[in-house]
């Protein structure tokens, strides 16, 4: 065997995303390095780092450095995942599923996984089925605490010690630093999937320092707000596939992955989306800042927040023109376009009242009509569309309100896209 494969080769991946609790993530580094000079095996070990990691430079590292030991150091989300960064600095977590995945592929030479983050013993327990030994913790650690158990580890590892004493070694500085999470590192093998026996069958794990800085992050569920974009254009010119490619983009630039398209209106043309509340504060920024002025060609004209959808009585008016205030009746109509076409619905037989909406393949429409409306289906795009079909506005009524509430906001304007894709 030659020298050069003999060379254990540690890689350091960090990110510390915007919004998420400061960590000393550049000292964790640091005191690595340092043990690694100081060690008299140091030959024998490689040492490199990657900072403000997104999920593509975890990829491109293992593919470009081959290391055997991949180190992370960061936030952990328990079940919801690891905190990377995306484009924008912002939080991005990945989940168990597809970290094991990864490592799945990288199984022929990666032989140790380090979690130096909250909880992240869940996601040890899924690489673990393809990687020999993987360490995490078990419950919310504190920044010093974590840095204690990465100089103990790498210190013995450093020394000629395998990953199971380099591991009780690093739990060992923990204590040793006079801090009471020793308990929380776990290391789990491959051969029996489990974590090791520490010789406690019910050890007490105390809590993080009271005040300390903990590798953790809280999910909460954004507030979700209906909003829209008016783009100049023609409506002809945006088709499913130049529709798919704006909805992509701007979850690329907000970080909003559940953004939804939730339907598209003709006049210039109006993208009406749903998605969270601080996706579109991060858009109003870029476009105040003139960083977003277009999207994939089409000039921004304006872009403003609508009303929640909230009640049924809102979401009764989301895609209807309001019928002549004389009606004394009306009726609250669904119709769904079942075919592979972009339609036009219109109704034109009533006196002062005049309703047109596009409506796309698989996307319904509720709306409401007098007893008498007649709604047309014309088939093809607005200049040149065929009347394919009239229907009686009654022949298509929901026999009562609280039918309509049986939908939810998404279900009464169907994104075009939903078969096809899954956020």
């Amino acid at each position: 065997m030659n020298s050069e494969a003999q060379v254990k080769r540690i890689l350091i991946l960090t990110a510390n995303p915007k919004g998420t609790n400061k960590l000393r993530l550049d000292e964790e580094a640091r005191d690595i390095q340092e043990g690694l000079r100081r060690a008299k095996e140091r030959d024998r070990f490689e040492i490199q780092s990657v900072w403000a990691v997104r999920s593509r430079d975890i990829r491109r590292a293992l593919l470009d450095f081959k290391p055997h030991i991949v180190h992370f150091s960061g936030h952990g989300a328990a079940d919801a995942g690891l905190a990377f960064e995306n484009e924008l600095g912002q939080v991005h977590l990945i989940a168990s599923e597809a970290l094991a995945g990864l490592f799945k592929l990288f199984a022929s030479h990666v032989e140790c996984v380090v979690l130096n983050a909250c909880y992240s013993d869940i996601q040890a327990s899924a690489i673990v089925e393809h990687i020999d030994f993987v360490v995490g913790m078990n419950q919310a650690i504190g920044d010093k605490a974590a840095i204690e158990f990465s100089i103990g580890f790498y210190d013995a590892l450093m020394a000629g010690f395998g990953v199971e004493v380099a591991y009780e070694f690093g739990c060992n500085a923990i204590h040793l630093a006079g801090i009471q999470e020793h308990l929380t590192p776990m290391l789990q093998k491959k051969d029996n999937c489990i974590p090791m026996d520490r010789g406690d069958a019910n050890p007490k794990h105390p809590s993080p320092e009271k005040g300390s800085v903990t590798r953790t992050i809280t999910i909460q569920s954004p507030s979700k707000i209906v909003y829209e974009f008016v783009l100049s254009g023609n409506i002809n010119e945006f088709d499913k596939q130049r529709l798919e490619a704006i909805v992509a983009h701007l979850q690329q630039i907000t970080g909003d992955v559940n953004l939804t398209l939730l339907r598209v209106e003709d006049g210039s043309v109006k993208l009406i989306f749903e998605g969270s509340e601080e996706g579109f504060k991060r858009i109003q920024e870029l476009i105040e800042e003139g960083r977003l002025t277009e999207i994939l060609g089409a000039q921004i004209q304006a872009v403003q927040e609508q009303q929640p959808l909230r009640t049924a009585e809102y979401r009764r008016s989301l895609i209807l023109d309001p019928i002549p205030s004389s009606t004394s009746n009306s009726v609250l109509c669904c119709y769904v376009n079942g075919t592979s076409q972009i339609q036009i619905a219109r109704i034109t037989n009533v006196q002062n009242w005049y309703f047109e909406r596009v409506v796309f393949p698989g996307q319904r429409l509720i709306f409401e009509a007098v007893p008498e409306a007649i709604l047309e289906i014309h088939t093809g795009t607005m200049a040149s569309a065929i009347l394919s079909d009239t229907i009686p506005c009654t022949d298509l009524s929901l026999t009562a309100v609280d039918e309509l509430d049986k939908y939810s906001s998404d279900q009464l304007a169907r994104p075009f896209i939903e078969e096809e894709r899954s956020i």
